[in-house]
């Protein structure tokens, strides 16, 4: 009598259908950030400074 290793050819790993949703989700999201993400040459653009010069620090420490 022989033993086989592969019985049912099933993969070793198997698919976790959580993972591959979120995967989705997060793919989208990303995508969907990048739509509406401003790159430094628009902020210039747009006359928005986020370069921290000149700015005091008016933190409040209690």
């Amino acid at each position: 009598m022989e033993i086989s290793l592969n019985k049912q050819n099933q993969p070793a790993e198997r698919v976790n259908h959580l993972m591959v949703v979120t995967q989705i989700i997060l793919t989208v999201i990303i995508r969907l950030n990048s739509w509406f993400t401003m790159s430094k040459l628009e902020r210039f653009k747009a006359g928005i400074d986020t370069s921290g010069e000149g700015r005091e620090d008016h933190s409040v420490f209690f």
